[in-house]
């Protein structure tokens, strides 16, 4: 966000402050100090200062810049989605696992020629995982009974998959395959 003539107020996550906004003087100007290290997507080691209400950024120094993310538009889409789901997600409680779930899902898109998607599906899942919203997948949900062999269905009204008994007749589940419980 711009604050003023030559500043910018940055979002970091951080690995033990969680969601950090920050003042980056000068990085409007041309000649600024901090160059490309305050970019989207960077990975950076930052010293900051605490002000009164807002801290800021003294130094900056690159540790992953993920540039091959910023040249192909469909990741910089997943980038962004990622880092929005981060910031959205009130992720201060575990923010060194959230750190490190988006430098690895950063580092797998960086990689990636295909299956984009998916990756973004794992990601949103551990996400999901680590704020604690985890299904049920390995018994059923209602009865406890094990799935293996077995007919089942995801339920989006409870917690997870539910066994071909206890299967609800709304339309809030939905059959899953062998396959896409393994995925």
């Amino acid at each position: 966000m711009k604050l003023g003539e030559a500043d910018k107020i940055v979002r970091i996550l951080s690995e033990k402050e969680g969601i950090i906004d920050a003042v980056a003087k000068g990085i409007r100007k041309t000649k600024s100090k901090f160059g490309g290290r305050l970019e989207p997507f960077t990975y950076s080691d930052l010293h900051l200062y605490q002000g009164r209400n807002l801290d800021i950024i003294l130094q900056a120094e690159t540790i992953n810049p993920f540039k091959l993310i910023r040249e192909d538009l469909r990741k910089v889409a997943l980038a962004s989605i990622s880092c929005d789901l981060i910031l959205r997600s009130q992720v201060d409680k575990s923010s060194e696992r959230a750190l490190n779930l988006l430098l690895f899902f950063l580092s797998g898109l960086e990689r990636a020629k295909d299956g984009l998607k998916i990756l973004l599906l794992i990601f949103e899942t551990r996400l999901l995982s680590l704020l604690g919203y985890q299904p049920i997948l390995d018994v059923c949900c209602l009865c406890g009974s094990p799935l293996e062999g077995r007919r089942f269905s995801f339920d989006f009204g409870g917690e997870g998959l539910v066994c071909g008994s206890c299967r609800p007749t709304t339309t809030a589940s939905v059959s899953i395959s062998g396959s896409s419980l393994l995925l």
